[in-house]
């Protein structure tokens, strides 16, 4: 364990140690006073330290009063509630007037219930959030059109009642720890890549606002366990497809000949697939594997392995995990074993190469921004040491850096960027001069960043942006009551002077 532990944790002094054990053998933990949540414990590499998650704050949520914090009037029509954390239920009636609302990056402990939407709402997001217990969402207002639910982290059990008069519905990308219901979805939904605890078997309730769905889509899920499907609406066409089931299905519902059952990997054999979908045509199953073993990615790879964040996510059997390749300096072929159900992949095959014997070739047509010389970086494949010539263009500012990621390949080139310009990103954006809440998202250039040109701003965001030199940001408005800074990279530094007195808060 952690000396000392986190704020928000508290050890009963016996349970896990004295010394190193498991995860799995580690209790004793609770939520200290004022915190609430369910106590999770991981260990990324032998000998290290746990690190400990899921308690959180015990503030009463309270939509008002993270409004006034923030500046914002109960009179808009657009409401972004973001990186708030409370427990127990947003009641939205402060923002009648709202006909779209998104609540992202926030933490909730306990069960969280959301209540009291505008008459007038047509569209919800919640995305990015950790929900300590679970989320229900009922009373939904017949005015909504669009419903966005993804990235979302669950430690309990999803709940959602549709209003009939939806039109867009998307949910994906999840991780869940309980079961899902979801009813009054349009006649044609789909609801993709959510991933569910390993050791636990999830219900999936689903019902159409219509009484059937012509087509419903569960695709690229990962179910360590087994799942339980209940349809309360008969089904014409179902596609399950892509998923990875170590376990086994039920399933309870009328569902069409003409669904499909493929691309899928299976711990059973595919006699026992069949007798789990009897109304589906035999012709309709196929490209599944089976017998298949499914495991995790480590949650920190070994030293020369590197994934691009797509293509492995959750339990999956080892033909279906993607995105790995060597990390720069290593070279070879990624090769993965999975030796027991819902383990641990074992990654082989990249070695440390020699980086002067690595080499590579300058792209035929260079990206703008860079300008080469004519000679020092060739002709021909030489190493990136070796490369040389090459400056930013007039009107680009920095300093030129070359990578070779692999054997004869071609350099990738960085650090040439345009001065940076507040009111030209501005323009090219369709960001008017008089928004109260602007954000800079993916912005690259080198220099000073003026906020002259919003005057008018009460929320400021910059993120996954790319800046050159020491970069400096000033001007900001005297209305800033928040300014955020997020998943950016500084080539040299940043400062940032004179904030302005009003601001309230600060993320970095």
């Amino acid at each position: 364990l952690p000396s000392p532990l986190p704020s928000g944790y508290s050890y009963g002094g016996s349970g896990c140690g004295p010394g190193y054990v498991t995860a799995a053998s580690c209790t004793g933990l609770s939520c200290a006073s004022g915190y609430s949540g369910t106590v999770s414990v991981s260990c990324a590499s032998s000998y290290g330290t746990f690190s400990l998650s899921g308690c959180t704050g015990t503030q009463s949520c309270s939509v008002s009063t993270w409004a006034s914090q923030r500046g914002v009037s109960s009179t808009q029509t657009s409401v972004s509630l973001y990186s708030y954390q409370c427990s127990g239920t947003l009641d939205f009636s402060y923002f009648s007037y709202a006909t779209s609302i998104s609540i992202y990056l926030g933490t909730f402990g306990s069960t969280l219930t959301i209540q009291n939407l505008p008459s007038s709402l047509s569209s919800l997001s919640i995305y990015s959030c950790t929900f300590g217990s679970g989320l229900t969402l009922s009373y939904l207002p017949y005015s909504l059109r669009t419903f966005y639910f993804y990235s979302n982290t669950l430690q309990g059990s999803l709940s959602v009642s549709l209003p009939s008069a939806l039109t867009t519905f998307s949910m994906y990308s999840c991780d869940v720890a309980g079961d899902l219901q979801v009813t009054n979805m349009p006649s044609s939904s789909s609801i993709n890549s959510f991933r569910f605890t390993a050791s636990f078997t999830p219900t999936i309730t689903l019902s159409s606002s219509s009484g059937s769905f012509t087509s419903l889509y569960l695709s690229s899920h990962s179910f360590p366990s087994g799942v339980a499907l209940t349809f309360l609406s008969s089904v014409s066409s179902l596609q399950f497809y892509s998923n990875t089931l170590c376990g086994s299905i039920s399933c309870t519902g009328t569902i069409g000949s003409g669904s499909s059952v493929y691309s899928n990997s299976f711990s059973f054999s595919s006699t026992a697939l069949q007798a789990m979908f009897p109304s589906v045509s035999s012709s309709n199953f196929y490209s599944n594997v089976f017998n298949a073993l499914t495991c995790i990615l480590p949650s920190l790879l070994p030293s020369g392995y590197y994934y691009s964040g797509f293509g492995c996510s959750g339990y999956v059997a080892t033909a279906s995990c993607g995105g790995l390749s060597c990390a720069s300096g290593y070279s070879g072929t990624v090769s993965l074993s999975c030796g027991s159900p819902s383990g641990t992949f074992t990654l082989s095959g990249c070695s440390a190469s020699s980086v002067s014997t690595i080499t590579c070739s300058l792209p035929s047509s260079l990206p703008t921004g860079y300008s080469y010389s004519g000679s020092g970086c060739g002709p021909g494949y030489v190493s990136a040491s070796s490369c040389t010539g090459l400056s930013c263009r007039s009107g680009y500012s920095g300093t030129v850096t070359v990578s070779c990621g692999s054997y004869y390949g071609t350099f990738t080139l960085s650090g040439c960027l345009v001065p940076c310009s507040v009111s030209t990103w501005a323009s090219q954006s369709s960001a008017a001069y008089y928004q109260t809440s602007v954000s800079m998202s993916s912005y690259q250039c080198a220099g000073t960043l003026d906020f002259s040109y919003f005057s008018s701003a009460t929320y400021i965001s910059i993120s996954s942006g790319t800046f050159g030199g020491t970069v400096g940001i000033v001007n900001l408005p005297s209305s800033l009551t928040t300014l955020q800074l997020s998943s950016s990279t500084f080539g040299s530094g940043l400062t940032i002077s004179t904030l302005p007195s009003f601001l309230q808060s600060f993320t970095f």
